[in-house]
């Protein structure tokens, strides 16, 4: 499974604020080295979940006034939205397994 980009603020505001479902995004940026190195686990992690949520990438440094709305000032970050409403974020590198247990939480709670 691959990244979906985020490249405007029309598309985030129909592919984030207005999906129904989850949606992850991963706030980075191409210079960023701790988002770069942890590529490989967030794809795992997006193949694991296809079909559970669906995944956006938003390069900072191209839409860094969404990030700010979010108050997001370290990068990489994970956010977890639904219904258009930011439920958690991770910051930092290394965070994909916490994420990852997030995740489950929310869709066991979905579930019932």
């Amino acid at each position: 499974m691959t990244q979906l980009q985020i490249y405007t603020t029309d598309d985030w505001k129909s592919e984030i604020l207005r999906e129904k479902d989850l949606v992850l995004v991963d706030f980075q940026a191409p210079w960023c080295t701790p988002a770069l190195l942890q590529y490989d686990a967030l794809m795992k992690l997006a193949n694991e979940m296809k079909g559970d949520v669906k995944m956006f990438y938003l390069d900072v440094s191209q839409l860094m006034s969404i990030a700010m709305t979010y108050r997001l000032i370290d990068f990489p970050t994970l956010s977890l939205f639904e219904k258009g409403e930011l439920l958690k974020s991770c910051i930092g590198i290394g965070r994909i397994k916490e994420m990852r247990l997030i995740l489950d939480e929310v869709l066991l709670t979905q579930d019932k």
